[in-house]
This record gives structure tokens, C-alpha cells and sequence, in this order.
């Protein structure tokens, strides 16, 4: 070939296995179950005395392991001043999944 000389062998990732509907819907339920709940509502506590919590919503993207551990936790979009959601954020992370499937999920949390 043209310009071309012999190149080695190429390192080749396999993909990260796709996560199965199952896999998903049984992480998300667990996520749901396990929540704390009040300590959502105290993130959110000083935009309700505002009346600014109205159409609030976080969206997370989680990637769960099959030993249970979280092992990416990232805030994906949101509407929520930094400190609120981050706040949000670290009481999901407080959340503890039980082995099982590896899961990728993104949850939606509207307020």
C-alpha cells in the first residue's frame, strides 16, 4: 500500500456490557425503596420557603456494580442551584444496593 508501512497489533476495549431491562428496573426499584426521603425534603427545605422548589428536578446517571458498590454517581441535568443538588446527590450516594446485576440507570427526580 501507498505510504503505508506494517502497524502493529492494535489493543482493542471490549464494550462495557449493555444493561439488561431487568438489571435496570430491579436497581431502580432499589434506589427507590432506599432513599431517604426526609433528607431530600431538607435539601430542598430553603427553595420551598422561597417557592422556587415548583418544577424542580435532578436527573442522575449511576452505574452500579455487581457487589452492590456505586461505582459512578454524576448529576446529569438539573435546575437546582449547585448546592442543593449536590446535596441531593450525596443522600443518593448514602443509598445501598445489594449484590447483584451490574446496572447502569438514569433516574429523573421531579420536585
Amino acid at each position: 500500500a501507498a505510504g503505508g508501512g506494517e502497524t502493529g497489533p492494535v489493543a482493542v476495549t471490549p464494550p462495557k456490557p449493555r444493561t439488561s431491562s431487568n438489571a435496570r428496573a430491579g436497581r431502580l426499584a432499589e434506589l427507590h425503596a432506599d432513599v431517604d426521603l426526609r433528607r431530600i425534603d431538607g435539601c430542598l427545605r430553603a427553595l420551598r420557603k422561597q417557592g422556587a422548589a415548583d418544577g424542580a428536578f435532578i436527573e442522575l446517571d449511576i452505574g452500579i456494580e455487581s457487589s452492590g458498590a456505586v461505582s459512578h454517581l454524576n448529576i446529569a441535568d438539573t435546575n437546582l442551584p449547585a448546592s442543593t443538588a449536590d446535596c441531593i446527590r450525596d443522600v443518593v450516594e448514602s443509598v445501598g444496593f445489594a449484590r447483584g446485576e451490574r446496572a447502569e440507570v438514569r433516574e429523573r427526580f421531579v420536585f
